[in-house]
């Protein structure tokens, strides 16, 4: 018997997200913040694990983007905060054949909202 396994989703073309602009998309019930990053494309929940403030309006310096609501600074490459107790989640995303991909999703389908 088949197992049946997660899969991957096709958010839109890598060519909608440059090297220091942000991509709002939605799968499912996810709200994700797709950046660009010295390390590659990264994917994270976009709201703060702080007050659930969205990030995607926050400021953006490089690898770091800060919370709009309190100003805290999340590295863009891990996700991490000085605080530990606060770090976005990651989703697992990679560039293939000239698309951004997440990785094992059970959504079925991925809606772009913005480019920042």
């Amino acid at each position: 018997a088949a197992e049946s396994k997660a899969e991957d989703v096709v958010l839109c073309d890598a060519s909608m997200l440059g090297p220091d602009d942000k991509l709002t998309v939605d799968v499912g019930s996810r709200k994700m913040l797709i950046v660009r990053t010295s390390a590659g494309v990264r994917a994270y929940d976009r709201r703060c694990p702080h007050q659930k403030v969205d990030i995607v309006d926050g400021y953006r310096e490089g690898d770091q983007i800060f919370c709009p609501g309190h100003g805290i600074a999340f590295g863009l490459t891990d996700g991490a905060s000085k605080c530990a107790a606060f770090t976005l989640r990651s989703y697992p995303v990679e560039e293939r054949d000239g698309k951004l991909v997440l990785l094992g999703s059970n959504a079925r389908q991925a809606e772009t909202v913005a480019a920042e």
